[in-house]
Protein backbone atom coordinates (compact mmCIF):
# COMPACT_ATOMS: atom_id res chain seq x y z
CA UNK A 1 0.00 0.00 0.00
CA UNK A 2 2.69 2.25 1.10
CA UNK A 3 4.34 1.69 -2.78
CA UNK A 4 0.83 2.88 -4.35
CA UNK A 5 0.48 5.77 -1.62
CA UNK A 6 4.16 7.42 -2.90
CA UNK A 7 3.29 6.45 -6.75
CA UNK A 8 0.31 8.45 -5.88
CA UNK A 9 1.28 11.75 -4.74
CA UNK A 10 4.04 11.95 -7.53
CA UNK A 11 1.64 10.89 -10.35
CA UNK A 12 -0.76 13.50 -8.61
CA UNK A 13 2.49 16.24 -8.52
CA UNK A 14 2.94 15.91 -12.50
CA UNK A 15 -0.74 15.12 -13.01
CA UNK A 16 -2.25 18.40 -15.23
CA UNK A 17 -6.13 19.05 -16.40
CA UNK A 18 -4.61 18.29 -19.73
CA UNK A 19 -2.36 15.75 -18.65
CA UNK A 20 -3.13 13.25 -16.10
CA UNK A 21 -0.80 10.77 -14.88
CA UNK A 22 -2.33 7.34 -13.89
CA UNK A 23 -0.68 5.04 -11.34
CA UNK A 24 -0.34 1.27 -12.50
CA UNK A 25 0.04 -1.32 -9.36
CA UNK A 26 1.96 -4.20 -10.11
CA UNK A 27 1.56 -8.04 -9.45
CA UNK A 28 4.09 -10.76 -10.04
CA UNK A 29 6.18 -12.17 -11.02
CA UNK A 30 5.66 -14.82 -8.29
CA UNK A 31 7.83 -17.20 -7.25
CA UNK A 32 5.85 -19.70 -7.01
CA UNK A 33 3.96 -21.33 -9.57
CA UNK A 34 1.65 -23.92 -9.34
CA UNK A 35 2.44 -25.59 -11.77
CA UNK A 36 5.95 -25.50 -12.36
CA UNK A 37 7.14 -25.03 -8.72
CA UNK A 38 4.79 -25.71 -6.53
CA UNK A 39 4.19 -24.66 -2.84
CA UNK A 40 1.69 -22.82 -3.03
CA UNK A 41 -2.13 -23.97 -3.71
CA UNK A 42 -4.67 -22.09 -5.90
CA UNK A 43 -6.62 -20.57 -3.20
CA UNK A 44 -3.34 -19.37 -1.67
CA UNK A 45 -2.98 -17.91 -4.75
CA UNK A 46 -6.10 -16.23 -5.39
CA UNK A 47 -6.44 -14.77 -1.61
CA UNK A 48 -2.56 -13.23 -2.11
CA UNK A 49 -3.61 -11.72 -5.38
CA UNK A 50 -6.90 -10.54 -3.98
CA UNK A 51 -5.25 -9.00 -0.83
CA UNK A 52 -2.24 -7.43 -3.43
CA UNK A 53 -4.75 -5.62 -5.62
CA UNK A 54 -6.92 -4.60 -2.70
CA UNK A 55 -3.36 -2.51 -1.39
CA UNK A 56 -2.22 -1.61 -4.54
CA UNK A 57 -6.28 0.16 -4.85
CA UNK A 58 -6.40 1.39 -1.43
CA UNK A 59 -2.66 3.02 -1.65
CA UNK A 60 -4.37 4.58 -5.10
CA UNK A 61 -3.40 2.96 -7.95
CA UNK A 62 -5.89 3.46 -10.72
CA UNK A 63 -5.33 0.22 -12.96
CA UNK A 64 -3.92 -3.20 -11.99
CA UNK A 65 -1.28 -5.38 -13.72
CA UNK A 66 -0.84 -9.06 -13.20
CA UNK A 67 2.10 -9.26 -15.01
CA UNK A 68 5.33 -11.56 -16.14
CA UNK A 69 3.11 -14.49 -15.60
CA UNK A 70 4.14 -18.34 -16.51
CA UNK A 71 1.80 -20.30 -15.57
CA UNK A 72 -2.03 -20.07 -16.84
CA UNK A 73 -3.27 -21.28 -13.41
CA UNK A 74 -1.46 -18.53 -12.04
CA UNK A 75 -3.58 -16.22 -14.04
CA UNK A 76 -6.83 -17.57 -13.23
CA UNK A 77 -5.91 -17.37 -9.67
CA UNK A 78 -5.01 -13.44 -10.76
CA UNK A 79 -8.30 -12.93 -12.17
CA UNK A 80 -10.22 -14.45 -9.23
CA UNK A 81 -8.98 -12.26 -7.24
CA UNK A 82 -9.20 -9.16 -8.70
CA UNK A 83 -12.67 -9.66 -9.54
CA UNK A 84 -13.49 -10.48 -6.37
CA UNK A 85 -11.91 -6.99 -5.37
CA UNK A 86 -14.16 -5.57 -7.79
CA UNK A 87 -17.12 -7.10 -6.54
CA UNK A 88 -16.72 -5.85 -3.21
CA UNK A 89 -15.72 -2.60 -4.25
CA UNK A 90 -19.10 -2.77 -6.69
CA UNK A 91 -16.72 -1.17 -9.43
CA UNK A 92 -14.31 -2.10 -12.49
CA UNK A 93 -10.93 -1.85 -11.94
CA UNK A 94 -9.05 -0.70 -15.23
CA UNK A 95 -6.71 -4.78 -15.01
CA UNK A 96 -4.26 -5.86 -17.54
CA UNK A 97 -2.21 -8.83 -17.59
CA UNK A 98 0.91 -9.54 -19.46
CA UNK A 99 2.28 -13.80 -20.14
CA UNK A 100 5.97 -14.56 -20.51
CA UNK A 101 6.71 -16.46 -23.69
CA UNK A 102 10.30 -18.65 -23.50
CA UNK A 103 12.24 -19.53 -26.68
CA UNK A 104 10.73 -22.93 -26.21
CA UNK A 105 7.58 -21.31 -27.76
CA UNK A 106 5.54 -21.62 -24.34
CA UNK A 107 4.98 -20.41 -20.75
CA UNK A 108 7.33 -21.98 -17.99
CA UNK A 109 4.11 -24.16 -17.22
CA UNK A 110 3.72 -25.22 -21.25
CA UNK A 111 1.13 -23.65 -22.50
CA UNK A 112 1.03 -21.41 -25.67
CA UNK A 113 -0.13 -17.72 -26.05
CA UNK A 114 -3.03 -18.95 -28.17
CA UNK A 115 -3.31 -21.48 -24.77
CA UNK A 116 -3.18 -18.83 -22.56
CA UNK A 117 -5.68 -16.06 -24.26
CA UNK A 118 -8.11 -18.76 -24.67
CA UNK A 119 -7.97 -19.50 -20.53
CA UNK A 120 -8.93 -15.75 -20.12
CA UNK A 121 -10.83 -14.29 -23.33
CA UNK A 122 -13.79 -13.94 -21.44
CA UNK A 123 -12.42 -11.34 -18.50
CA UNK A 124 -13.26 -7.73 -19.12
CA UNK A 125 -9.27 -6.32 -19.38
CA UNK A 126 -7.85 -3.05 -20.73
CA UNK A 127 -5.02 -4.93 -22.41
CA UNK A 128 -3.58 -8.60 -22.48
CA UNK A 129 0.12 -8.53 -24.02
CA UNK A 130 3.43 -10.67 -24.12
CA UNK A 131 6.43 -10.03 -22.46
CA UNK A 132 10.44 -10.94 -22.61
CA UNK A 133 11.92 -13.78 -22.55
CA UNK A 134 11.71 -14.08 -26.70
CA UNK A 135 11.69 -12.74 -29.48
CA UNK A 136 8.56 -11.96 -31.59
CA UNK A 137 7.90 -15.07 -33.58
CA UNK A 138 6.76 -16.16 -30.30
CA UNK A 139 4.85 -13.93 -28.84
CA UNK A 140 1.71 -14.14 -31.14
CA UNK A 141 -1.65 -14.52 -30.63
CA UNK A 142 -4.59 -15.65 -33.22
CA UNK A 143 -7.87 -14.49 -31.89
CA UNK A 144 -11.24 -13.98 -33.32
CA UNK A 145 -12.15 -11.50 -30.90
Amino acid sequence: MTAARLARQAADEFSTPSRPRWVAGSMGPTTKAITVTGGVTFRQLERNYYEQAKALISGGADILVLETCQDTRNVKAGVLGVQRLMRELGRRVPFMISGTIEAMGTMLAGQTADALWSSIAHVDLLSMGLNCATGPEFMTITCAR
